[in-house]
């Protein structure tokens, strides 16, 4: 059993992100994991399609759509809860791109628990909403507890 800010049981994780933070969201999968929970994290399928370069452009345009559209549409329901992995450098706030306010849309209207792991920043609607923020992939062991 883990602990996720005061709920004792394992949970089914989505993490959302831009794509130039995948290495760190599979690090931050992977101590989830180790504390019992099922994770979720998008893979940059499109940028390995685009390295063979063997599709036209309209065709790459329609396989990337597909890709967001069913992750989402996946991903996000499949979850307990979403956890926005973006991290900004010191000296500005977290980058929130066009599939990462789509994921967070989605998980807002499927009324999913919403949390960050960074702080956000300026953003206004994480603000507005309250959105948790955890601490960083060190915080992750005293909000999941065994």
């Amino acid at each position: 059993m883990a602990e996720w800010l005061g709920t004792k049981k394992p949970m089914k994780l989505t993490l959302i992100l831009s794509m130039r933070h995948k290495d760190h969201a599979i690090e931050v999968a992977q101590k989830l994991e180790e504390l019992g929970h099922e994770v979720k994290v998008p893979m940059d399928s499109i940028k390995e399609l685009k390295e063979k370069e063997v599709l036209d452009e309209p065709t790459m345009i329609r396989i990337h759509q597909w890709l967001v559209y069913s992750w989402i549409d996946r991903a996000i329901p499949w979850a307990d809860a979403v956890l926005i992995i973006n991290k900004g450098h010191p000296e500005q706030e977290s980058y929130i791109g066009a599939n990462t306010w789509a994921e967070f849309g989605a998980a807002v209207s499927h009324r999913k628990r919403i949390y960050s792991l960074y702080e956000y920043g300026k953003q206004e609607e994480l603000s507005a909403l309250k959105i948790p923020i955890v601490g960083g992939i060190e915080a992750l062991g005293q909000h999941f507890t065994a």
